[in-house]
C-alpha cells in the first residue's frame, strides 16, 4: 500500500513538473510587450505602444522607420502563419509537411506562380519608385532582424524547421496565392461543362451561367467526363491550405447629404473563414505626413483596409471571371504538340523539382500553350486526359500591387486614389472611397477581358482555332464604378455589377440578398448616424428568403404531414426572414434548402460534384428562379429511369426529410424541444447550415 502511494505521488510530481516545465517553455516564446526592441537601421527614436487590445501603435520620425518597426512586430506576432503562406504560391510545403501536401505543391508548381513573381522582382529591382522600395525593403530588414535575434516560435521547433529571410520574392508569392484563393472558376467551369456534354443545354439554361439583367445591381463545349474531377481536386486542394480564404464581403459609403452630421460615413465588412490567427493584423503607424491605421496581411508591408486622416479604403471581392480554360488539341502523330491557328505549335516545357520532407523529391515536367500552363501536369486525375490550358488575366501583366497599396494610402485626393486603383489588374476587387471633403466613390479594379460575343466564359473553351481567345481589354475608364452619384451612396455585396457602358461583365457574383438589403435601408433614410451604422452592420434580414419560402411551401401539403411537421411548416411561413438566433425559422429553412438542392443536383452530380457545388456561386445564384420554375428537368430523379419526378414530390420530401432530421436531433417540438433532447430548435441555428 505505501507502495503504491509513493507511485502515485511520484506520478503527481513528474505530472506537476512537466506541466511547470511547459509553461516555463512556452512563457519563453511568448511576446514580452514591455520589453524595448532593439532594432538596428534606424533613424530616429521609434515608440511602440500597444493598446487595450493588443494592437500595436507604432511613432516614428520617418516611414522607413515606422515600416521596419512594422516588421519586427508582424514576424514576432506571426512568424509562422508568414512562413506557411510564402510556401503556398510557389509549391513548398511539402518540405514542411511531406506528402501531406503534395498534391497542394504539385498544383501550384503548375500554375507557373513563381516565375511570375521572379517577373515582379525584376520590376522591383529595377523600375518600381524608389520610395515604395525603400519602405518595402524597410519593412522585410524588420521581418529579418526578428528572423536573426528574436525567439523562434515554438511551431519550427516541432517541425524542426530552420528561420530564414524574408525576401521581396516572398512579398509577391503571398499576394500570388491571395490573388488565386479569389478565383471560383477551377470550383465552377469543369462542373457546368461536365454537365452540358451529359445532360444537355436544357440543365445548363436553368444555372445562372449568363448575366441576369433583372437582378439588383450596382448601378454604373467538353469531350471528357473526367473532367468533373478537377473541381473537387482542387476543392480539396483550398480546404486543405493552412490559411483561410476571403469568402465574400459587404461595404457602403453613404455622402453627407444622407448623414445626420452632414459628414461621409463609411463601413466595411470583409467576410474571411475563421483562422487563428487571423487573416487580418490591425495596426496603425504614425511618422511625420503620413497617419496610417489599418489592416494588413501579415507577410505584406502595406494595409488593404485603410483609414487615415484624410479618406479610407475599404475592400469587397469583385467576383469577376479573370480565368478561362482552353481544351488543346494535341497532335495525334507527336504528343509534344498542339493545334493552334492551323498551325502545329510545340508546347513549352519546364522542369520542377519539389522537396519532401521524409521522402524523395518529387520531379515534374510542366507544360504551357499560348493560352497558359497546362492544368494536365497538377492534377493526378487528368493525366491521360486532352490537354487543357489556364488562361489567367493575374499573370498575363506586370504586378503593380505594391505601387497601389501604398498609393492608397498615401493620397490626398480623390484622383490619386483612383489612380492608384486603376494599377490593380487582379484579382479584381471592389475599392470603396470616402473622404473627409465629402466625397464617396466605389470602382471595380481589375483588367476586364473583351471577349467574342460567342463565348461563354464559365465554360471549357476551344483552344485550337484562337476563335475563343480574349480579343483585348477594355480601358479603366469603363469598369464598373461611381463617384459621388446622385443617390448619395456606394456600395458593393459581391453582387452584379454594371460599366458606365451598360456593361454586365460576366462573373461568380453573389446573389442579390445583401445588396438588396442594403440599398433597401439605404434609400429609406437620410439622417444616418455611427450608432444606425453599427446596427446595419450586424443586419439579419434578407428580403429574398420570404419570397422564396412562400414559393416553396405553397405546394406542400398539410394533409401529407405529420402534427411536428405542421408545426415547423407554420413556423416557416410566419418567418420574416431575420435570421436572429432565437427564431426556430431559420434553423428548419437552412436544413430545408440543403436537402432541397440535395435532391435537385446529387442525382446527375454524384455526392462528391454536389459538395462542392454546394457552395459555389452559380448554385447560390440559381437557387431562387430554379425553385420557381416549374418546367426545369432538374426536378426528376435521373436515379429512378422508371419514374418522372415533379417538383411538388421533390419539394414535399425534402422538407419532410429536413423535418425528421430535426427530430433525430432535436426534439420534436420546434419551439421549445423535446422527445430525445430538450434543446429548442433555435438555439442550434449556427450548427444546422446545410447540415446533412
Amino acid at each position: 500500500m505505501k507502495l503504491l502511494k509513493r507511485i502515485s505521488i511520484l506520478i503527481v510530481v513528474l505530472l506537476l513538473v512537466t506541466i511547470a516545465a511547459a509553461k516555463l517553455y512556452l512563457q519563453s516564446h511568448t511576446p514580452d510587450y514591455n520589453a524595448d526592441l532593439a532594432l538596428t537601421g534606424l533613424t530616429g527614436q521609434v515608440e511602440l505602444y500597444f493598446d487595450q487590445y493588443a494592437i500595436p501603435h507604432i511613432y516614428a520620425e520617418s516611414e522607413n522607420d515606422a515600416f521596419r518597426a512594422l516588421g519586427f512586430v508582424h514576424a514576432r506576432e506571426r512568424l509562422w502563419q508568414m512562413e506557411l503562406v510564402r510556401r503556398i504560391a510557389p509549391g513548398r510545403l511539402s518540405e514542411v509537411f511531406g506528402e501531406a501536401t503534395l498534391k497542394t505543391d504539385r498544383f501550384f508548381r503548375m500554375i507557373g506562380l513563381s516565375e511570375y513573381t521572379a517577373e515582379s522582382v525584376r520590376h522591383f529591382n529595377e523600375s518600381i519608385d524608389p520610395q515604395i522600395k525603400e519602405r518595402v525593403l524597410a519593412y522585410l530588414d524588420g521581418i529579418n532582424q526578428f528572423v536573426d535575434h528574436g525567439k523562434t516560435p515554438l511551431e519550427f521547433t516541432i517541425m524542426g524547421l530552420e528561420k530564414t529571410h524574408f525576401t521581396p520574392t516572398d512579398v509577391y508569392n503571398i499576394t500570388g496565392y491571395m490573388a488565386f484563393s479569389f478565383a471560383m472558376a477551377h470550383k465552377t467551369e469543369p462542373i457546368l461543362s461536365y454537365i452540358l456534354e451529359k445532360y444537355g443545354n436544357d440543365y445548363l439554361a436553368d444555372l445562372d451561367v449568363h448575366v441576369d439583367s433583372n437582378t439588383t445591381a450596382i448601378k454604373s463545349g467538353v469531350e471528357s467526363l473526367e473532367l468533373k474531377e478537377l473541381s473537387m481536386q482542387v476543392q480539396g486542394i483550398m480546404d486543405g491550405l493552412p490559411v483561410s480564404s476571403f469568402i465574400g464581403s459587404n461595404s457602403w459609403v453613404v455622402s453627407g447629404a444622407k448623414t445626420k452630421s452632414g459628414q461621409v460615413l463609411f463601413a466595411n465588412d470583409p467576410h474571411i473563414g475563421f483562422s487563428q490567427p487571423a487573416v487580418w493584423y490591425e495596426a496603425h503607424l504614425n511618422a511625420p505626413g503620413m497617419n496610417l491605421y489599418g489592416y494588413w496581411l501579415a507577410g505584406f508591408p502595406f494595409p488593404q483596409l485603410i483609414h487615415t486622416d484624410h479618406h479610407a479604403i475599404g475592400l469587397t471581392m469583385f467576383e469577376n471571371d479573370d480565368i478561362d480554360f482552353f481544351r488543346e488539341k494535341q497532335n495525334p502523330e507527336n504528343a509534344d504538340q498542339y493545334q493552334y491557328k492551323g498551325e502545329w505549335l510545340n508546347f513549352q516545357t519546364r522542369e520542377e523539382t519539389i522537396k519532401v520532407k521524409d521522402g524523395q523529391d518529387v520531379k515534374m515536367t510542366i507544360k504551357s500553350t499560348v493560352h497558359g500552363p497546362v492544368m494536365n501536369d497538377g492534377i493526378e486525375i487528368m493525366h491521360d486526359e486532352a490537354p487543357v490550358s489556364m488562361w489567367w488575366i493575374y499573370s498575363k501583366h506586370p504586378n503593380r500591387t505594391l505601387e497601389a497599396s501604398y498609393q492608397l494610402g498615401a493620397a490626398q485626393n480623390m484622383a490619386e486614389a483612383r489612380a492608384a486603383v486603376a494599377q490593380i489588374h487582379a484579382p479584381g476587387l471592389n475599392v470603396m472611397y470616402g473622404d473627409v471633403n465629402g466625397n464617396v466613390a466605389w470602382w471595380a479594379a481589375a483588367k476586364l477581358p473583351i471577349r467574342p460575343d460567342h463565348v461563354n466564359s464559365k465554360l471549357i473553351l476551344d483552344g485550337s482555332t484562337g476563335e475563343d481567345d480574349p480579343l483585348g481589354y477594355y480601358d479603366f475608364s469603363e469598369n464598373p464604378q461611381a463617384e459621388n452619384p446622385a443617390w448619395g451612396y456606394v456600395y458593393s455585396a459581391n453582387n452584379q455589377s454594371v460599366s458606365p457602358t451598360g456593361i454586365r461583365h460576366p462573373g461568380y457574383y453573389l446573389p442579390e440578398d445583401r445588396a438588396r438589403r442594403i440599398v433597401s435601408l439605404l434609400e429609406a433614410k437620410n439622417d444616418w448616424t455611427t450608432d444606425d451604422f453599427k446596427t446595419m452592420i450586424s443586419d439579419v434580414t434578407s428580403e429574398n428568403v420570404p419570397e422564396i419560402v412562400a414559393n416553396l411551401t405553397a405546394v406542400i401539403e398539410p394533409a401529407q404531414l405529420s402534427e411536428t411537421e405542421k408545426n415547423a411548416l407554420q413556423v416557416l411561413k410566419n418567418w420574416e426572414g431575420i435570421f436572429a438566433q432565437n427564431q426556430t425559422a431559420p434553423t428548419i429553412y437552412n436544413k430545408f434548402i440543403y436537402h432541397l438542392t440535395h435532391r435537385i443536383f446529387a442525382d446527375e452530380m454524384g455526392e462528391g460534384m454536389f459538395d462542392v457545388f454546394n457552395g459555389n456561386h452559380v448554385m447560390k445564384r440559381s437557387m431562387q428562379p430554379l425553385f420557381a420554375n416549374l418546367d426545369s428537368p432538374w426536378w426528376d430523379d435521373v436515379s429512378t429511369p422508371d419514374k418522372q419526378e415533379t417538383r411538388t414530390e421533390i419539394i414535399n420530401g425534402a422538407f419532410k426529410k429536413s423535418i425528421e432530421e430535426l427530430v433525430v436531433q432535436l426534439g420534436d417540438d420546434p419551439q421549445n424541444g423535446s422527445g430525445k433532447r430538450s434543446t429548442p430548435w433555435s438555439t442550434t441555428i449556427l450548427f444546422q447550415l446545410f447540415l446533412p
